[in-house]
C-alpha cells in the first residue's frame, strides 16, 4: 500500500503526464498534492545561473530551487508518461461498428493520425464518446503513474462524459493539430537537408497567415 494523498488538480497532473514538448518541468508535491509547473522561462533561467530583475521570474526560480534541494519530497512527473497514440488505438477496437472500426484505424497510420482520427471521429458524430473514452483512459495513466511512485490517491476523480464539442472548439482543434502536422513534416525535412531556410520561413508564413485568418474568424 502506497502513501495516501489526494491530488489538488487532476487536469494539471493529465497535462503534465501528456505534454511532450520537453520545454517544462513538472513536480508532485507529496506532502500536499500539488503539481508544481516551471516553464521553459525558468529552465532556462536556472541553467543560464543569471540573475533576474523580473519578479514573478525570481519567484519561480527560487521555488525550482527549492524543489531540487527537497528531491525527497518533490516527485519528477515524467513528460510522454503514456503515448497519446495508444489511446487512438484502443479506442478504434473499442467500437463496434466494423467499418467505422476500420476507417479509425487506417486513419492512425502514419504522419498525420492524430488530424485525421479526429476528422473521422466528426464525421461519424461519435466525438463525445470520443472525448469521454480519452478522459478515463488519462485518470488510469495518471493513477498508474501515482501508483508506481508510490502513492495511493484518495481522491480519484469521478468521470463524467462531457457535453458534445462546438464547431468553434472543432475547428480550433482541428486548425491546431494540422498545424502540428505541417510543423513536424517541415522540422524533419529541414533536419534532413530536404528543404533549406527559406522554404521554412515560407512555410512558418503561411501557417501564420492562416492563424491570423482563424482569428478573425473567432473574433467576428
Amino acid at each position: 500500500m502506497g502513501q495516501k494523498l489526494a491530488i489538488q488538480d487532476w487536469d494539471t497532473l493529465i497535462q503534465a503526464l501528456d505534454d511532450n514538448s520537453y520545454t517544462a518541468e513538472y513536480y508532485l508535491d507529496r506532502e500536499s498534492g500539488e503539481v508544481l509547473f516551471f516553464g521553459q522561462e525558468t529552465i532556462s533561467a536556472i541553467e543560464s545561473d543569471e540573475e533576474t530583475s523580473i519578479e514573478w521570474l525570481r519567484t519561480e526560480m527560487d521555488n525550482y530551487r527549492q524543489v531540487m534541494e527537497q528531491l525527497g519530497r518533490y516527485i519528477f512527473v515524467p513528460p510522454g508518461f503514456q503515448n497519446p497514440w495508444d489511446r487512438l488505438a484502443k479506442f478504434a477496437r473499442s467500437v463496434d461498428d466494423e467499418r467505422l472500426a476500420d476507417r479509425l484505424h487506417e486513419a492512425i497510420r502514419g504522419r498525420g493520425a492524430f488530424r485525421r482520427f479526429k476528422d473521422q471521429v466528426y464525421s461519424a458524430g461519435i466525438e463525445k464518446d470520443w472525448y469521454s473514452f480519452e478522459y478515463r483512459c488519462q485518470i488510469e495513466e495518471a493513477i498508474d503513474f501515482l501508483r508506481e511512485a508510490g502513492i495511493e490517491p484518495t481522491n480519484p476523480p469521478i468521470v463524467l462524459a462531457p457535453e458534445p464539442t462546438s464547431p468553434v472548439r472543432q475547428m480550433i482543434e482541428s486548425t491546431l493539430t494540422e498545424t502540428i502536422d505541417v510543423l513536424e513534416a517541415t522540422l524533419a525535412n529541414y533536419r534532413r537537408g530536404e528543404q533549406d531556410e527559406s522554404e521554412v520561413f515560407g512555410i512558418v508564413a503561411s501557417i501564420s497567415k492562416r492563424l491570423e485568418g482563424v482569428t478573425r474568424e473567432l473574433e467576428g
